[in-house]
Parts: C-alpha cells; sequence; structure tokens
C-alpha cells in the first residue's frame, strides 16, 4: 500500500468515525424531539371541563346578570366543595357573601370566573367580569401600566379611579406620580396599597360584573369608608353595576340586596332591602397638571408595558419608602479575574490546564510517528508491511489515547470544578442573600437576581472551566503545529505571519459588530423574558380581565424583535467563514509555493506524509488562530457575567449573624419589658423618616394594639423590632434590658415570635411545616394544632381527596421529601401519616394565617408581634383565636397591629400612629373618651 493510498484510507476512515458519531448524536437529538414534540401534544390535548357559561352583552343580552341553577363546583381532582347552589343576580344589585374562615367564600368567586369545574346544574353569566382576588398580584412596572393592564388610556376615568380608591395621597408620596415603578408582587409597598392598587385596576377594566374578593380586609377604617363611598356602595363609580363582594365587614352587610353564606360546602341566601346610602359627593379627581402630563408615549399601554420592563426596578418612595439606590459600582476587571481564582482556587485552575494540555502534546508525538512511518514506507522499493501496520497500530493508539484523554478532561471539568464549584456558589449566593439588607431585596426583581445567579455560577463553574480547558489545548496546538511546519518547511515561517496577520484583521473585521450585535440580542432576550415572567406569574389575571391578545402581542413582538438579530447574526458568521476560508486557500497555495521551492532550489525534500501533516496543520493554525483571537471578548464577557454574580455575593451584610462577644442569654427575654428610646428610623440616608423619635415602654404581658391610617409606619416599627432595618436607625430598643442592637441577629431573632402581614405555607407535609427545624415533640404539635383548628381543617381536605391526585404548587405536598430526613418510609408515625397533605390542597388566607398561629403556639415567645394576623379570618374565628392569644399568651408581651379594630379593643393600652409618630397613647375606652384620633377611627368603622 502506497502512502497515497494510505493517506487516503486514513482520511476515510476519520469521514466515516465522524459520521458515525454524527448518526449517533442524530438519534439522540431525535428522540429529544420526539420527548419535546409529546409534550406539547399533551398540552394541546389537555382535557378541557364545563364552567359557567359567560355570554357578553348584545341586542338579546342587554342587562348583566348572573344565573346560577342547582350547581355544583370543584376543583380539579377533588370531590365536589361547592353543592346544589342557587343565586340569581340582577344589574345593580350588590351582594355579600359572608362565611367562616375556609368555609369556600373564594372558591365560589373564582366558581363565578369560570375557574372551577361545574360538575351538575346550569350557570350564566352576562357580561364582562372584573375580579378583583384576595391577595393582589402586582406585576413589575409602572403603577399605571398596573392599573391600565393593557386596556386604552382614559385620562378623565383614570384620575377618577385613582381618587375613588385613595391612591391620591400615595401619588404625592411618589417621585414619579402613577409613573413610578412599582417592585415584582408590589414588594415595596405596603399591603394596604397593593389592595387599593389592585382595586383600581378592577373598576378600571369597566366591565358589567364585578367580583370582589374581600377588598376591604387590609385597609384601615378610613379608608375603608372612603372605599365603600367612592367604589362599591350606590354613591361609588360601581354603584350601577352587578356587584358580588366577599367580606368580613358587618357594616356593608344592611346595603345589599342579598346576603349569601357559604357554610358546609353549599350556599343560603337571604334576600332583603336594601339600606339606603346617603352619602352624595362628587367624585373629586386629581388634576391631571399637579400629578404627571402623560406624554403620547406614556398613555399608550403597549409603550407604559415596555417601558415599565426595561426600565429596571426602580423602588417606590413613599413618605418611608426607598428612592432608587443602585447596587454596587460595576466591578473591574481585574478584580472578577482575582475573585474566580480566589473561588476556584489554583488547585482546579491547574488542573484543568493540565488536563487539557495531555492531548495536543500527545497527538503531537504521535503523529510523528505516523510522519516516520510513512517515510519509512516511502524508502522502500515494496511495499513495508511492517510500516504500514505500525502506521495502523498509531493511528489507534492515537484514537484510544485521545478518547481516554477527552474522558480525563471531563472528569476533571465536571468532578473536580463543575459538582464542587456549584455547590459551593450556591451555598454562597444562597447564604448571601438570606443575610442581605431589606433594601436590595425588595428593590431587584427575582429575575434579575434569578439571572444574576445561573449566569455567574454557570460562568464559573462549567463556562470558564470549559474556556480554559479548550483555549490551553488550542494554544498549545497552534504553538506545536507552527513549531512541526518550520521543521518540516523552513521557508513557511515567512508565511506564517501573512496567515496570523491575516486572521487578526478579518476578525477584527467583524468583531465590533459581533459584540453589537450580541449586546442588542441581549437586550431583546432580557425584555423578552420579563413579558415571559409576568405572563406565567399573572396568567390567571391576565385570562380574567381578557387581556390575552395584548400581552401575547407584547411576548410576539418581543420574540419578534429578538429574532430580528439572528439573521443579520448569521450572516455575519458566513461572512467569517468565507474569509478565514479563504485565507486558508491563500495560505494553501503559498504553502505548496514554498514546498516545491524547498523540493526544487534545496537538498531538504519533504514526503506525501509531511505534506498531508502539513496541510492539516495548516488548516487547524487557521482556525484555532480565529479562536484565539476571541479570548478578550470572551473574557469581558465572563467577568461581566461575574460581576453580577458578584453585586448579589459579595456585600456588606444588613448586619453581624453572631457576635460572638455579645451572645443572647439563654432565658432570654424573660419577662418580655420592652423599651423604645428615641427610635427613629429611615429606610435611606436622603429619605425623610419613617419613624420619628419614638420613646415608650410595653410592661412585661402587656398587650399593645397598634392602628392608624396606611403608611403611618405601624409595619416599619415591627420590622424595626426585628431589626429588618439596620442602617439609618437611630436611638435603641431594648428588651429586658439588654439593647437589642448589640446582639447578632442569627441569636436575636429566633427569641422573638411573629406572625407577618403575608402568611406563607411551604410545599411539603404539615409536619414539615408547623416545625421544619424538628424541634418540637408530636404531642406538641397536636396540641397546637387542636386548639388552631388546623386538624379539623385538614380532616375537611382529606374527605374530599379522591384516589387520584395531581401535584400542584399551591398548598402543602408530600412530593416534596427531606431528603436528610434518616426515618423510613415504613416507620411513619401516627402523625405523619394523618397531616400528609398533597399539592392540590388549596388554602385560603384565614387558613394560613391559622397555620402561622399554630406555629407561634409551638414557639412560646416572650415577646410577640402579630401583623395583621387575623385580618383575612370572618369575625367570628378572628374573637376566637384573639381569645386564645389571651389565654395562651397571657403572661406574654403582645403588640398587635390591624386595621380591624374589633382585633385590638381588648388591648391593654392603644398606640395611634400618624406619619412616623405616635399621636396617642393609652386604654381603648380612655382614648374613646378623649375624642381623638382612635374615636374618629371608631367612628369612621361605624355607618
Amino acid at each position: 500500500m502506497t502512502n497515497s493510498q494510505l493517506l487516503k484510507m486514513t482520511e476515510h476512515i476519520e469521514t466515516l468515525r465522524y459520521n458515525i458519531l454524527g448518526a449517533f448524536n442524530n438519534v439522540k437529538e431525535l428522540s429529544e424531539l420526539v420527548s419535546d414534540n409529546s409534550e406539547i401534544e399533551s398540552a394541546f390535548r389537555c382535557e378541557t371541563f364545563d364552567t359557567i357559561s359567560h355570554v357578553g352583552l348584545d341586542e338579546s343580552e342587554t342587562v348583566p346578570s348572573i344565573n346560577l341553577d342547582n350547581c355544583s363546583f370543584k376543583w380539579r381532582y377533588n370531590a365536589s366543595i361547592l353543592k346544589r347552589i342557587s343565586l340569581n343576580v340582577a344589574a345593580g344589585e350588590l351582594v355579600a357573601v359572608v362565611g367562616k374562615t375556609g368555609s369556600g367564600k373564594t372558591s365560589l368567586m373564582l366558581a363565578l370566573c369560570k375557574e372551577m369545574q361545574m360538575t351538575r346544574g346550569t350557570g350564566k353569566i352576562v357580561g364582562r367580569v372584573g375580579y378583583l382576588e384576595q391577595s393582589p398580584w402586582i406585576m413589575n412596572a409602572t403603577m399605571r401600566a398596573n392599573i391600565l393592564f393593557g386596556r386604552e388610556f382614559d385620562e378623565d376615568y383614570y384620575w377618577k379611579v385613582i381618587h375613588a380608591c385613595a391612591l391620591t395621597q400615595d401619588l404625592e408620596s411618589w417621585p414619579d406620580r402613577d409613573l413610578t415603578m412599582i417592585g415584582e408582587r408590589g414588594i415595596n409597598i405596603s399591603g394596604g396599597q397593593r389592595a387599593r392598587l389592585a382595586l383600581a385596576r378592577t373598576v378600571y377594566s369597566q366591565a358589567d360584573v364585578y367580583i370582589l374578593d374581600d377588598p376591604l380586609s387590609a385597609v384601615d377604617a378610613h379608608v375603608k369608608r372612603h372605599i365603600l363611598d367612592n367604589v362599591i356602595l350606590s354613591s361609588g363609580l360601581l354603584g350601577n353595576k352587578l356587584r358580588v363582594v366577599t367580606t368580613h365587614s358587618e357594616s356593608m352587610l344592611p346595603f345589599c340586596s342579598q346576603i349569601v353564606t357559604v357554610s358546609d360546602e353549599t350556599v343560603s341566601v337571604v334576600r332583603q332591602e336594601p339600606k339606603e346610602h346617603l352619602f352624595i359627593a362628587p367624585i373629586a379627581v386629581v388634576e391631571p397638571n399637579n400629578v404627571c402630563d402623560p406624554t403620547p408615549a406614556e398613555t399608550d399601554p403597549e409603550s407604559t408595558l415596555a417601558a415599565s420592563t426595561t426600565l429596571g426596578n426602580s423602588p417606590v418612595v413613599g413618605s418611608c419608602k426607598h428612592k432608587k439606590q443602585s447596587l454596587p459600582q460595576k466591578l473591574t476587571f481585574w478584580s472578577n479575574t482575582k475573585y474566580v481564582f480566589k473561588f476556584c482556587g489554583w488547585h482546579v485552575i491547574s488542573a484543568v490546564v493540565i488536563s487539557a494540555s495531555f492531548r495536543p502534546i500527545s497527538k503531537f508525538i504521535l503523529d510523528g510517528y505516523r510522519v516516520d512511518a510513512l517515510k519509512e514506507n516511502a524508502k522502500s522499493d515494496n511495499v513495508s508491511h511492517d510500516a504500514v501496520l505500525w502506521y495502523l497500530k498509531i493511528g489507534l493508539i492515537k484514537a484510544v489515547t485521545n478518547y481516554i484523554l477527552v474522558k480525563l478532561e471531563q472528569y476533571v471539568r465536571n468532578f473536580v470544578s463543575t459538582d464542587k464549584l456549584e455547590a459551593s456558589l450556591q451555598d454562597t449566593f444562597a447564604r448571601s442573600l438570606l443575610h442581605a439588607p431589606l433594601s436590595l431585596i425588595e428593590k431587584t426583581s427575582r429575575h434579575k437576581i434569578d439571572s444574576a445567579y445561573s449566569d455567574g455560577s454557570r460562568a464559573m463553574s462549567q463556562n470558564i472551566p470549559d474556556f480554559l480547558s479548550l483555549e490551553s489545548s488550542n494554544a498549545i496546538d497552534s504553538v506545536l503545529s507552527i513549531w512541526r511546519s518550520a521543521l518540516a518547511t523552513p521557508q513557511l515561517m515567512l508565511i506564517m505571519p501573512f496567515i496570523v496577520w491575516a486572521r487578526v484583521k478579518a476578525s477584527k473585521f467583524t468583531f465590533t459588530t459581533a459584540n453589537s450585535l450580541s449586546g442588542i440580542k441581549k437586550e431583546f432576550s432580557t425584555s423578552h423574558s420579563q413579558t415571559s415572567s409576568i405572563i406565567d406569574e399573572g396568567g390567571q389575571m391576565i385570562r380574567l380581565f381578557s387581556v390575552e391578545s395584548y400581552f401575547m402581542s407584547r411576548y410576539i413582538s418581543d420574540k419578534d424583535e429578538a429574532m430580528k438579530v439572528r439573521s443579520p447574526q448569521t450572516s455575519l458568521g458566513l461572512l467569517s467563514g468565507m474569509i478565514s476560508t479563504g485565507i486558508f486557500k491563500v495560505g494553501d497555495l503559498l504553502s505548496t509555493f514554498s514546498v516545491l521551492v524547498q523540493s526544487h532550489l534545496t537538498s531538504h525534500k519533504i514526503n506525501s506524509g509531511q505534506l498531508k501533516m502539513l496541510e492539516s496543520d495548516l488548516s487547524a493554525l487557521v482556525h484555532k488562530i480565529g479562536m484565539l483571537i476571541k479570548v478578550p471578548s470572551r473574557l469581558k464577557s465572563f467577568s461581566n457575567e461575574v460581576g453580577a454574580f458578584r453585586r448579589f455575593s459579595d456585600f456588606e451584610p444588613e448586619a453581624p449573624y453572631i457576635v460572638d462577644d455579645c451572645r443572647v442569654p439563654s432565658e432570654w427575654p424573660h419577662s418580655g419589658n420592652v423599651e423604645f428610646k428615641n427610635l427613629s428610623v429611615k429606610y435611606g440616608a436622603d429619605l425623610d423618616y419613617a419613624l420619628k423619635n419614638l420613646n415608650f415602654t410595653i410592661r412585661p404581658g402587656e398587650k399593645i394594639g397598634i392602628v392608624g391610617r396606611t403608611g403611618a409606619g405601624k409595619s416599619t416599627l415591627a420590622k424595626a423590632i426585628f431589626r429588618l432595618l439596620n442602617k439609618n436607625v437611630e436611638g435603641s430598643i431594648e428588651i429586658d434590658g439588654h439593647d437589642t442592637a448589640s446582639f447578632g441577629v442569627g441569636d436575636f431573632r429566633p427569641k422573638l415570635g411573629i406572625i407577618p402581614q403575608e402568611s406563607t405555607i411551604f410545599s411539603g407535609t404539615v409536619k414539615r411545616n408547623l416545625d421544619p427545624l424538628k424541634e418540637f415533640t408530636i404531642e406538641d404539635m397536636w396540641a397546637a394544632m387542636i386548639k388552631c383548628g388546623v386538624t379539623e381543617l385538614i380532616k375537611t381536605k382529606r374527605k374530599n381527596k379522591p384516589a387520584k391526585l395531581a401535584g400542584q404548587t399551591s398548598g402543602m405536598s408530600n412530593d416534596v421529601e427531606d431528603e436528610s430526613e434518616d426515618e423510613d418510609e415504613d416507620e411513619e408515625d401516627e402523625y405523619e401519616r394523618a397531616t400528609r397533605l398533597r399539592g392540590d390542597d388549596r388554602f385560603s388566607s384565614g387558613q394560613q394565617q391559622l397555620f402561622s398561629l399554630c406555629r407561634l403556639l409551638m414557639r412560646k415567645r416572650k415577646v410577640l408581634i402579630l401583623d395583621e394576623a387575623t385580618a383575612d379570618m370572618d369575625q367570628e374565628t378572628d374573637r376566637k383565636m384573639q381569645e386564645l392569644i389571651r389565654t395562651e399568651f397571657s403572661e406574654c408581651t403582645v403588640l398587635t397591629i390591624a386595621h380591624r379594630l374589633d382585633t385590638i379593643m381588648n388591648s391593654d393600652r392603644i398606640i395611634v400612629m400618624e406619619k412616623g409618630e405616635i399621636a396617642e397613647i393609652g386604654p381603648p375606652q380612655e382614648l374613646i373618651a378623649n375624642g381623638g384620633m382612635f374615636a374618629e377611627l371608631v367612628q369612621a368603622n361605624e355607618f
């Protein structure tokens, strides 16, 4: 076999090998394609279910109405939870829906909105429906975009809605008024502001039928009266509309034409003659000139949302909220590089580089042996079978060695680098966020945090090790190729600088354009991701408000803009490839010319093997030089990703987690004496005080009620006690003689108890929800559950469960198990079996508050803060829980923040807050007799 035949056979074998590998890859991609297609197909074929029919107003149906005849409803995979409901509501009627906590009021409201399956009966709603959910969803956009929600801007009606929903005062205190950015899920505005903003969105929809789920629970007495007068009752904007309202407020019931009581999976309807509402005051309108002069772009809903999804996350500034604050300054390239080397460690980087160097070196050595074999074969007059066999053996050794070294590289990258670094990066990022200042969490969207973590961790654990491995291999391979070419053809060194110069120039020719296109694509991708996030999180509200077409148009528009960049990128790639091919061909011609010159003018001859190797080296060299030229741009990209990661993981924590020199005493607090000394708090150095010079003492075991208008500083006081605000704090808070600022927050916070304004239920069993750290006995948990009525709630949930269950994200699930738990499934105790709940359990806001109270009962702290702990419960349940709190926490110091005055009327003292100051303090009856602000709140709560 001649060298020519041998080289051609080798070339065919290489081609066959690549084709076989490609075929295997194609089979893998085909299987993934089939799997993805089946998932898409199953999504399109998901079963539909019967619901109430919604009919728009037309010539045959001219009046809005609700008609339910013997209807039963259920959630998917559950037994019916609302049975045999008959209800008829005519245009202009106000209907109140009442019932105990967890009785099914919210389910009835969602059934009217076509969100539940109707298993029997007939139901029909005439007219377009507007819905207000119990726990409002707010998108990360401007206040105006949240209210318009995809609808056209009607300036006159818009300002009427702003006033009617009591948002005027908030606008006056925000920097950009109604164009101020509202953080993701409304995290940087108060609960009352979120409720009123969501109400304004519902009212602005100008629907025919309004379904309002507990619109008054999060507002104080003054605002409640204002909303009733200006929105819900006959004198309000919805006075002539059909309204169905769930409420725990008895003061509204006399004005309703029907009262629907939900109990025992059915409803009872009581008709009555509604009381006449005598409030006759014109709807005052905020003058647009005093607020914001809307530009044409701002009045267009599409532009409003587009602006809101690209402006970032500017926090809302209320009287005590945040102004724009930037994240830490952009970090330099060298500081990011040092951070990567410090975090990854020299041993990891060295291992990656060294493992990457084995393959090009072994390839260089084995290719040298193959060239020698071809030389030996060429010298023989006859075919040297030994040389051919040796050549083929070396080829086999090269293939096996290459495979082994590739697997070694993968092992080093995956095990030594990726696996260990990912866990370390996740731990670092999570710890940093858990100790982050509250302002950082409030002003940064979840999308931005997720993006910083995913990009940064992927860069440091995968992309940078892969990059170092690849470029180290390319650099070594390029040097060895040049060396071998110089040994074979010294004259080629005269051509090599030209090849390198041409490749560098070609890369620079396309480099700037490629970077610009990448930047544009990233911007469009970010906008597209934010729109996708809005659709994903607010899908139910988008559907209920019938604005799917608007948000889908935004989604498609963002996708189209992102796709427009792909065409020039593809063209640029083709152009770069053509230039590279041209450079290679020119280089090939010049190398061939140099070989001919060398063969005719010198005694140094090269054989066919060296010529083939020279051609291969030249082709690879042109390609690898092109890749090496892109190293600076890729390093810059990695630096930006690492910098984004560091901005969330490498900042000063809110406060020391543990102070070794000042640990919390084991029995602290022993009595519960809380003393505020000249306490003043600001959310930012350049902002007004949220709390101003507070000086008062709460005696051990005293029950304190805290009331005030929305934004008065009630929740800020709770944050100050728990040291969620550590900067811009003057004065001190002492508990049992110890300044809380002297302790580490990790020591201090677990010693206090709180029920936050928004209760949370985690995915998992009841046991893992109530005692995630396994601190209590089964008897303790059962006792707390029985006292709070949680056991009855669980029994009711389990009774409605058929055998088949589907996992959803709401509620608690046994699908999510704690992997660190050592208990065997067969040894699961009675408690675990009795309280195991599935993912499709749905809990109302009031029921979630019961779980929070149960957690508090188990921990029995000496100082407790209840921030609207019973706001979503009915009044009967509220009274029972308050009695339970007085009984179980009789020796504890309890601070109760509430809008519902009945909740705090039995307190020892009442604190009335106004604009961050204590306006009044004293026993409730004394404050009423004095006729001050508290007396006004009591009067405003009555009709």
